[in-house]
């Protein structure tokens, strides 16, 4: 029967390729690779996070290429899992959080389309932020609750 999987050579492909876009947007956030200071319009730090939230990915998709192709006791690997995902969980979050509740202005656009009609114009900050806001919190709780039944699980021995 053939398998779907990629294996082990294409997963670890698919992943350097998240590294390679999550390094280049690192090194764009420190100032590595120059860009012009106004193509930006968040601190440099939320673009350093949103480049390593595609760091954690990379590493964790190969974790699991490895662990899927040497199944086993893999304790190290499936704890060093447990940590990347947490420090992805941050990276994905920070930029969430600073729209949010981050000091400055923030620009906004609303989009209605339907068939045949389309508008879009300038949104309320206000209601931006509620959304960020809201939608940041939500990520928070669903993050804190799938982290802490990881750990337990992984504590009594089931993962």
């Amino acid at each position: 029967m053939r398998s779907n999987s990629p294996g082990l050579v294409g997963s670890l492909l698919f992943a350097l390729l998240f590294f390679s876009v999550g390094l280049g947007i690192v090194l764009v956030g420190m100032d590595v690779i120059s860009v012009p200071e106004e193509n930006f319009h968040a601190p440099r730090w939320v673009i350093v996070l949103a480049g390593g939230a595609f760091v954690f990915s990379s590493l964790i998709m190969s974790i699991d290429a490895v662990l899927q192709s040497w199944p086993g006791e893999n304790d190290i690997l499936i704890a060093s899992r447990g940590v990347i995902f947490l420090l992805l969980a941050m990276a994905f979050l920070a930029p969430f959080h600073w729209v949010a509740f981050g000091s400055g202005e923030r620009t906004f656009t609303t989009t209605l389309s339907l068939p045949f009609v389309s508008s879009s114009g300038e949104g309320s900050q206000s209601v931006g932020r509620l959304v960020f806001g809201a939608a940041s919190i939500l990520m928070d709780v669903f993050f804190l609750v799938f982290g802490v039944r990881a750990l337990l699980r992984w504590l009594r021995g089931e993962a």
